[in-house]
């Protein structure tokens, strides 16, 4: 019962969380491509910090999207109706948790991704 709660979690909480990733690795894209076409070194600079900075707020945003979801799904109306399924709380509680912690670490792989990403773009603008 267990994997179907967490197959039912991973089911509500993937519409919130994959646009996100599909934004980073897009800023990934755009800020390599715009570094391969550019040749002013404060703008390049500028460039390198905003995609930095995506990457710290991905892993904040999904820290906090977690915890609302979290939240949402324990202790509002929501929660009332997933304590009336039957099963026990503490599957409950940790289906809740690994879909956390799942969602955690891919959020962890997806910036690891983007940033190698955006690596090999800056690479490859360089001749390297």
């Amino acid at each position: 019962m267990l994997m179907k709660l967490i197959k039912h979690d991973f089911l509500s909480t993937y519409r919130h969380i994959l646009p996100v990733y599909f934004a980073i690795v897009g800023v990934a894209i755009i800020g390599g491509i715009s570094l391969l076409f550019n040749d002013v070194r404060w703008l390049n600079i500028i460039i390198m910090i905003a995609f930095i900075i995506s990457i710290v707020s991905l892993v904040v945003a999904m820290i906090v999207i977690v915890n609302q979801l979290f939240y949402k799904r324990l202790f509002t109306n929501e929660g009332y109706l997933n304590f009336t399924l039957p099963v026990s709380t503490m599957e409950t509680f940790l289906s809740k948790i690994i879909t956390g912690m799942i969602w955690l670490l891919s959020s962890i792989l997806v910036s690891l991704f983007s940033f190698f990403l955006f690596v090999f773009i800056v690479a490859l603008s360089h001749g390297g």
